[in-house]
């Protein structure tokens, strides 16, 4: 892989299934060792409703390669073929808009209208000190 890879400070988990006190918990508890062993502290935190549970943003302190983006993704319960398509994605070096997450879901009826299948609905975010 090359040298230059785009580094970003955004982990972002579709956690499907979840509610919010339990995403709370384990997000908490798995970020302490994440930061323990990488240095990695999460500054902002962001939770959205969706249709099958959450979506997290974690805007962390430092910038971190594709490869750790998608490792702590996973760590952290990210949807697993999610992730598997994120690695893919930088795998084949597609560097620039690879880590999507789909804010909404749509289909169009059969009068060319669009009809929502899910909307990410913003819940709560904090920050950290």
């Amino acid at each position: 892989m090359k040298n230059d890879i785009i580094k970003n400070n955004v982990l972002k988990l579709d956690l499907d299934g979840y509610k919010i006190r339990e995403a709370e918990r384990m997000i908490k508890f798995r970020l302490k060792w994440i930061n323990y062993y990488f240095k990695i502290f999460p500054a902002i935190v962001k939770y959205y409703k969706t249709h099958k549970g959450l979506h997290v943003y974690i805007i962390t302190s430092r910038k971190m390669t594709p490869y750790e983006i998608i490792i702590f993704q996973s760590c952290l319960n990210s949807d697993w073929l999610r992730e598997i398509r994120n690695y893919k994605r930088v795998y084949d070096g597609m560097l620039s808009n690879w880590n999507l997450m789909f804010n909404f879901k749509f289909t169009f009826d059969n009068k060319k209208h669009i009809k929502y299948l899910s909307k990410e609905k913003f819940i709560k975010s904090y920050m950290i000190k």
